[in-house]
C-alpha cells in the first residue's frame, strides 16, 4: 500500500481524532466555569461525538470517488467501535444505560453519513 492510500484512508481518522479533542477541552472548560453535572456531560459527549463524526465523514467524502456517504457512515461506525475499544479498555463500561449504546451507534453513523453527503457538494466530485 503506497504513502498516498494510507494518507487517504487515515485522514479522516486524525480529523475525527482532533475535532474530538479540541471539543473535549472546550467540553471541560464549560464545566468547569458553568458547574454542569454528569447529565450536561453526556449531553456533550454525544454532541461531540456527532460533531467528530461529521467531519470525519465530510474529509472522508471530499477524498473523491463514488459512494460518499457510504464512505461517511463507514468512518463514523468505525469511530463507534473504537470508542467502545478505548472505554474497555481503559476498564470503563461503553454506557450507563442500556439503549444508550446503540442511540450513541446511531448518532456517530448517521452524523459521519450526512457528513460526507454534504462532501458531495463540494471537493472532487
Amino acid at each position: 500500500m503506497d504513502k498516498k492510500r494510507i494518507w487517504m484512508l487515515g485522514r479522516p481518522l486524525i480529523a475525527e481524532a482532533a475535532v474530538t479533542g479540541a471539543a473535549i477541552l472546550l467540553l471541560s472548560f464549560l464545566m468547569l466555569k458553568m458547574e454542569w453535572g454528569m447529565e450536561q456531560a453526556r449531553a456533550g459527549s454525544l454532541w461531540i461525538y456527532g460533531l467528530a463524526c461529521f467531519f470525519g465523514g465530510l474529509t472522508a467524502g471530499t477524498a473523491g470517488g463514488e459512494k460518499k456517504f457510504l464512505r461517511g457512515l463507514a468512518y463514523g461506525s468505525l469511530y463507534f467501535f473504537l470508542l467502545i475499544l478505548a472505554a474497555l479498555a481503559a476498564g470503563g463500561a461503553p454506557a450507563q444505560k442500556p439503549g444508550e449504546l446503540l442511540g450513541r451507534f446511531a448518532v456517530c453513523a448517521f452524523s459521519g453519513m450526512a457528513g460526507g453527503m454534504i462532501a458531495g457538494f463540494f471537493g472532487n466530485k
